[in-house]
Order: structure tokens, then sequence, then C-alpha cells
């Protein structure tokens, strides 16, 4: 595994801990990064990772926020009592994130990896409290980062999801909800229901049910913390939300030719709409969604971990 380890300040290469990595078998590049110009030392650090593209990166202390302020796509980030307070400008970091902070640290506070953790809706146990002082370099905390390096601390998350997955939640559920809705409006009509609007109220709910299809890995991924890849996932860009939107304004427009029901299809299409583009558009709605599937997945974990320990004499 590449790992790029961000040193703090006034350390240098070659430190305790990237040579522990080193001694597990990791290839660690372990830039010199400029101490007094900060702009410098994320210059380094993206240039390095643009070279050597790691599958993690390690960031120890002013390291830490160098780490939180280059472009790093999707690659986790595993920070050592970060310093983002003290240098830069991010003020979250992404959801593939473990921290490890010492309560005893009296360089940097423990409370600032707890903001931090708040600030970008992560679960409570991203953030890990081990070691005695700052630099965490005693054996226990060494271990810590290790496995979260090799991605072994099975923290959720890894299960996290990002914004796109969210909005997909969104459409399974007000899919689902607007297809057994309409059902339920359409077979209260009895006998009385114009024919007229059978076809486009049919097409709707074909729509819909497609959509919801489309999306069934998505609920699968909430109720199950490993889920295995579903083979639709390569429909779901443009032809989900085809069908999403097709499904709901055909059932609106069903429902809108079928006398008394106008109110009811207008709420229906301007509520789903109006809450498919604000979750589109704004951070905080996503936001919201994760944090509630986070404590969700916690709870899971937790209980999984606890049940070897039930087993056990």
């Amino acid at each position: 595994m590449n790992i790029l380890f961000l040193h703090g300040w006034h350390s240098v290469p070659g430190g305790v801990k990237p040579t522990f990595l080193a001694d597990h078998g990791h290839t660690v590049i372990n830039p010199a990064l400029d101490d007094d110009d900060f702009d410098a030392a994320v210059g380094t650090a993206q240039a390095k990772f643009d070279q050597n593209q790691p599958n993690v990166i390690v960031g120890s202390s002013r390291g830490g926020a160098v780490a939180m302020n280059i472009e790093s796509g999707d690659t986790p980030l595993v920070l050592l009592c970060p310093a983002w307070k003290n240098w830069g400008t991010a003020t979250t970091v992404k959801s593939q994130t473990t921290i490890l902070h010492s309560r005893a640290d009296d360089v940097v506070p423990f409370t600032d990896s707890a903001e931090l953790v708040r600030n970008s809706g992560l679960p409570e146990s991203a953030l890990i409290e081990i070691g005695n002082d700052h630099r965490l370099a005693d054996p226990e905390p060494l271990k810590v980062m290790l496995r979260a390096c090799d991605g072994s601390t099975s923290t959720e998350q890894e299960h996290c999801l990002d914004k796109k997955q969210l909005i997909d939640y969104y459409k399974w559920i007000a899919g689902l909800a607007t297809f057994v809705l309409t059902i339920s409006v359409t077979l209260s009509k009895g006998t009385d229901s114009h024919y007229s609007i059978s076809f486009p109220l049919a097409l709707g709910w074909c729509f819909l049910i497609a959509c919801v299809f489309f999306n069934v890995h998505v609920i699968k991924s909430l109720l199950v913390v490993d889920v295995a890849p579903s083979p639709y996932l390569a429909l779901s860009g443009s032809l989900q939300n085809w069908c999403f939107h097709l499904g709901i304004g055909l059932i609106s427009f069903g429902l809108m030719t079928h006398l008394g029901f106008w109110v009811i299809g207008s709420a229906i299409l301007v509520t789903v709409l109006a809450i498919w583009q604000m979750a589109r558009a704004t951070s905080w709605l996503p936001q919201v969604l994760l944090a509630i599937r986070n404590k969700f997945v916690a709870r899971r974990v937790s209980a999984q971990r606890r049940e070897p320990e039930k087993k056990s004499p």
C-alpha cells in the first residue's frame, strides 16, 4: 500500500510514525514540508499526491491541516491530532476520515477534533481517543494508526454515503411512497374511477417501480453494513433520473385529471420535486440524512463488535 505521510511543524521526514508504517510493509512517501510557508507545504503535498496517487494519506498535527487542504478525491485520510484551526482554510473532512487524538494533548486541544467531526457530519466513532500526548508515538497509538491505514478498524465511516448516494436514497423513498399513496388513492375511488386516467397512472407507476428497482442496492446498504455491489449501479445516472421524473409527472397528471384529485396531484408534484431540487442544490439536507444513517450504522457495527464478546467464555 502506498501511503502519503505529511509530517508536523518543525518535524522532519523519517520520523517514528512513517518509519513504523514502512517497517510493516507499506511504501511511505514522506516529503519535507516547508515550516514557514503553509501554501508551499500544501503545494508540495499536492504534487506528491498527484505523482504517486497514494491509497491513504496520513497527516500529523500541521500535516493533518495540510492533508485537509489538498485535493485528494476519495482517498481516505488518517489524521493525527490535526491542527486545522491553526493552518489552512478547510473546516471539514471527507467521510473516509479517521482521526486519532489524545485528551492529554497540550498542543492541539482534543475538542478541536471533536468539533471537526461535528462539522463534517461524521459519526462519533470517527474520532478515536488514544495516546498520552501530542506526538502519538507510543506503541498503542502506532498500532491504531496502522490499523486505520490498513482499513481494519471497521469504522462505520467506511460505509458513509456521498451526496449522489443520498439522493438515490431520496429517490427510493419518495418513489416508493408516491407509488403506495397513489395506489391507495386510486383504489379508494372504487368503481367510479375514470378509465381515461388509467394509462398515465399505470405508466407512471411503471416508471417509479423501475426507479425503485434500479436503486434497490441503496436500501440494502442501509440495512446491511457490508453489501455486495449491485449489478444495476451502471444504471444509476440519467436513466434513473428520467424514470423518477417521468413517474412523478405522469402520476401527478393522472391524479389531477381525476375528478376531485387536483389538490392531491398538485401537492405530490410540487412537494416531491421541490425536495428533489433542494437535495441536489443544498448541503444541509444530505448532511442530515448522512447523520441519521451513520447513527443507524454505528449501532449495527457496535452490536457486531459485541457479538464475539458475548460468545467468548
